[in-house]
């Protein structure tokens, strides 16, 4: 089975849904349908990326893989089986970087996002985040917890250098080419270069903020829910009962402040 699937390739090859998916033990075992497949446009109106943010317990993300098939870079068979942590730590990587991103759109709580970022994986980041904050440097390339605490020490100036970075490594596939057809009847097409379930949900956020399409998270902060946009209307909450429970809590808030400046109002 091939493993490329170019978005602007009308001939290219398709993703598929699973026929079965189970999560048993720390272990997922899924087995392809045949059946059952989709193109890149087609699963992008339904936004799976968004799906998979939000997919914060291994029930939603097993319906995740199972409408959508497994996070994997490549498929080389009908079934299969991967560590259920693998999971885990992409579904965790994409919301962590989309919360930044979300962070940097709104102009608050960047440290706190970069910081959450860094603690999923580190890794990839750590050696450059070490020489923009003049932090020591360490043999292992990941950021220890004084070095994510100096993170959160950093100036305006610094924290804004340090997202750069960190937005920057944004995995988005690259755009490339590909010739199609033979002889000469050969055609050259550009496309997004986009050969995995996990390239394409990156593509995905990426095309949502080309188009302006926000991230936002709901305005009641014990929620931490991504907003669903079904319409232009600008909402600041996830659902009624978030926007009931916070009226809710600033009317008890304000009552007790009137209260303690005796200006309270006597029916």
């Amino acid at each position: 089975m091939k493993s490329q699937y170019h978005i602007n390739s009308p001939q290219g090859p398709k993703w598929y849904r699973c026929k079965r998916m189970e999560f048993i033990g720390e272990t997922a075992s899924w087995e392809l349908s045949r059946t059952s497949e989709y193109g890149l446009l087609e699963a992008y109106q339904r936004a799976p990326h968004r799906q998979l943010i939000q997919a914060s317990d291994d029930n939603l993300l097993k319906s995740f893989v199972k409408a959508w098939g497994p996070l994997r870079m490549t498929l080389g068979a009908w079934n299969g089986s991967d560590p259920i942590a693998v999971y885990r730590r992409e579904r965790d990587g994409l919301r962590a970087s989309v919360l930044l991103l979300a962070a940097i759109q709104n102009g608050q709580g960047l440290r706190e996002a970069a910081i959450d970022l860094l603690k999923v994986d580190s890794e990839p980041f750590g050696i450059h985040v070490r020489e923009l904050l003049g932090i020591p440097q360490e043999l292992k390339p990941s950021l220890d917890e004084a070095a994510l605490n100096r993170v959160g020490k950093t100036t305006d100036a610094e924290i804004l250098k340090v997202c750069e970075f960190l937005v920057g490594s944004f995995p988005v596939p690259a755009p490339s080419f590909e010739i199609q057809g033979k002889g000469k009847a050969t055609t050259l097409r550009p496309t997004l270069g986009i050969y995995s379930i996990l390239g394409a949900l990156h593509w995905m956020v990426w095309q949502d903020i080309f188009i302006e399409k926000p991230f936002r998270i709901c305005a009641d902060l014990n929620c931490g829910r991504f907003i669903n946009f079904t319409s232009k209307h600008d909402r600041k909450f996830c659902s009624e009962e978030c926007a009931h429970r916070v009226a809710a809590r600033d009317s008890a808030k304000r009552k007790r402040e009137e209260k303690k400046n005796g200006t309270q109002k006597t029916r």
